[in-house]
């Protein structure tokens, strides 16, 4: 992966090299190619555990308000869903429709989870970030 000037980043790979997960500023490029842009700090997670380029469902997390661009989602019906982990279970505060390969993150966005996926499959994945990211002890 490759990033602009004194920018973080972190890339996850599973035992198989599937890029499951990759955390980024700016310009992210994968093996030359674009992977992702965004104005500012941004992680994008499979939910499913596979590759992102073919996961059935994505977490998206922004720090900054503006685009984030992610080429490798282009040509999926994915939608998107804006929302919360309370106590333990998916709250969706707002439905984005339709996403290319493009997810505009506003002031109400920032820092919050917006979960891509197929229409009908929102709740299901929402509710496995729940299950991902809830502690529950």
């Amino acid at each position: 992966m490759s990033l602009g000037p004194h920018k973080a980043g972190l890339v996850l790979f599973d035992a198989r090299g599937r890029l499951t997960a990759f955390e980024g500023a700016g310009q992210c490029l994968r093996d030359g190619r674009l992977l992702a842009d965004a104005p500012g700090h941004f992680i994008v997670m499979g939910v499913d555990g596979r590759d992102l380029g073919q996961a059935r469902a994505l977490l998206l997390m922004s720090t900054e308000k503006g685009r984030v661009r992610m080429p490798f989602v282009a040509g999926r019906r994915f939608a998107g869903q804006v929302g919360e982990v309370r106590d333990g279970k998916w709250a969706a505060l707002e439905s984005l429709g339709p996403v290319d390969d493009e997810v505009e993150v506003d002031e109400d966005r920032e820092l919050e989870m917006i979960v891509l996926a197929e229409p009908g499959q929102l709740r299901r994945w929402g509710s496995k970030v729940a299950d991902i990211t809830w502690d529950r002890e």
